[in-house]
């Protein structure tokens, strides 16, 4: 008996992840800033890793979504990317991750991008404490670019090894 509360307790939870996800994405199609930043507890952990490099925190998550959003006109549906896949895990009744994996208008063809939001219910409002995304990258696209960005030598004389 206690078994079939919990597996409904977790299904529930499941659910309204699951809603809050999609709502999540659907403000990133609206290029709805305000909306998508109440997603986001305000110590966020926010890593991207993708064809760019890696970048981190609030600033480089702000910076990144207003990038995304200069393609469309303000509050256009810019469906730039579609959700392939989405797994959804909840700890409890207040945690939770949403894992997806999505094809990107953004990106060379056939390549796909996957992203993992951490959730946690703080007070009685679900915000996202943690943002992983990262894009697959062929390493035959890098070494075809290597004449259009600095060699391997060029990142030593300047001081970084790699």
């Amino acid at each position: 008996m206690k078994s079939d509360l919990m597996a409904q307790s977790h299904e529930q939870f499941d659910e309204t992840l699951k809603d809050l996800f999609f709502r999540y994405e659907d403000a990133l199609a609206k290029s709805d800033l305000v909306k998508l930043e109440g997603f986001f507890q305000p110590n966020i952990k926010f890593v991207k890793i993708g064809m760019k490099g890696q970048r981190e925190g609030i600033e480089a998550l702000r910076a990144h979504h207003v990038q995304l959003f200069e393609k469309s006109h303000s509050g256009a549906d810019i469906r730039f990317r579609e959700t392939i896949s989405l797994s959804v895990m909840s700890f409890g009744e207040g945690a939770g991750i949403t894992q997806s994996e999505f094809v990107d208008a953004l990106l060379p063809t056939g390549y796909r991008g996957f992203q993992t939001l951490v959730w946690q219910k703080i007070l009685s409002d679900w915000k996202i404490i943690s943002v992983h995304e990262s894009v697959e990258v062929d390493t035959r696209d890098l070494l075809g670019n290597q004449g259009t960005s600095s060699s391997r030598t060029d990142r030593f004389r300047s001081g970084r090894s790699n």
